[in-house]
């Protein structure tokens, strides 16, 4: 399903815990099987792509979050 349908239902990322903000987290694979995670945020109807994190990477600091 693409993150613009219902984005609502993909959960809360671990990083939401540090925000007063709900980020949320897709994670998906590409065609090689490397696993990706999505961070975004919903505001009113608008998806706004955070970032994107790659295998291996850390949980993101609140600085990259600003």
């Amino acid at each position: 399903m693409e993150l613009r349908f219902e984005p609502e239902r993909y959960g809360l990322a671990p990083e939401a815990s540090m925000l007063t903000e709900a980020v949320r987290q897709r994670f998906f694979k590409t065609k090689a099987g490397r696993s990706y995670r999505i961070l975004f945020l919903i505001v009113d109807v608008e998806v706004r792509v955070l970032r994107v994190r790659g295998p291996g990477q850390e949980l993101m600091q609140l600085e990259e979050l600003g």
